[in-house]
Parts: C-alpha cells; sequence; structure tokens
C-alpha cells in the first residue's frame, strides 16, 4: 500500500511542460534611424535647423526622430521629405525602420503574426488571396479554407 501512494504521489508532483515562449512583437527599428539621420547630418556638416530649410521635415520632427521615445512613427510624406534633405535615395529611412525588409516581407510577417480571424477578415474583405491565407499557418487555413473534404461551420 505504501508504494501506491508514493506512485500516485510521483504522478501527481510531476512538473507541468515548459510553456514555449511567447514571440516579441515586431517593432520599428526607431534606435536605427536615429543613429542614421545623426550619423549622415555629421556626415554633411548640417544642424537639425538646417535639414527645413533644405526641404526636409521641420526640426522638431528631425528632434523627434533622432530622439525617439514612445511608438512615434513619423508619416511616408515625412520620411521622404527626410530622404531628400540628407541625399538619400527614396524609401531609405522607411527601410532602416522596418529593419531591412521590403514593404511585401513587412506585411507578410504581419499576417503571419495574425490570428485567424484577423486573416479571415482580411480574406473575407478581399485584402488577402486565398493563396495568400493559406501560406500563412495551418490554423488560419483550417477556419478560412478547409482542406478537401473537410468542412467546418465558418468556412467561406
Amino acid at each position: 500500500m505504501a508504494k501506491r501512494k508514493k506512485m500516485r504521489l510521483a504522478k501527481r508532483t510531476a512538473p507541468p511542460e515548459p510553456k514555449p515562449p511567447k514571440p516579441e512583437p515586431w517593432r520599428p527599428d526607431f534606435e536605427g534611424l536615429a543613429e542614421k539621420v545623426k550619423a549622415r547630418r555629421r556626415e554633411l556638416g548640417i544642424s537639425q535647423s538646417d535639414i527645413p530649410k533644405r526641404g526636409g521635415p521641420s526640426a522638431s520632427v528631425v528632434s523627434k526622430i533622432e530622439n525617439p521615445r514612445g511608438d512615434w512613427l513619423p508619416l511616408d510624406e515625412t520620411l521622404l521629405k527626410l530622404d531628400a534633405a540628407l541625399g538619400w535615395e527614396d524609401w531609405t529611412s522607411d527601410t532602416t525602420l522596418r529593419h531591412g525588409l521590403t514593404g511585401e516581407q513587412m506585411r507578410e510577417a504581419y499576417w503571419r503574426s495574425a490570428s485567424a480571424y484577423e486573416v479571415e477578415s482580411a480574406y473575407r474583405n478581399g485584402e488577402v488571396t486565398a493563396d495568400e491565407a493559406r501560406t500563412w499557418g495551418r490554423r488560419a487555413l483550417e477556419q478560412i479554407a478547409p482542406p478537401a473534404g473537410k468542412r467546418c461551420f465558418n468556412a467561406v
């Protein structure tokens, strides 16, 4: 009888399997852009107040870009003005913010991390094709377009 109690106790006290860590959400590379802008200004020998004179955004916007706080994200037009003022090719600052990813790569990264509900809504609204939805995870696939021969209650 004593052996049985020990076995039961051992079964009950077995440690649960560890949960996999949650992936970090994607964040723009504010610090990378700030360093790149500061370095380019030093290279050109100009101050923040000189950038608007060269067709760039206002000095206060440049200050926000160079000293990022929070999640303030400049508009595309602002980034294009900054590129022109610093003598960069168009979309250089935008690409820096996106860690060097292209727009299509960003779109795919977003949808890969989206929930099945978000992908289903996007599919129903015509924002993604069925082929794109199929590539963004088995879970989303089963809710949006079930495998042939299988049915699910929320299939399109």
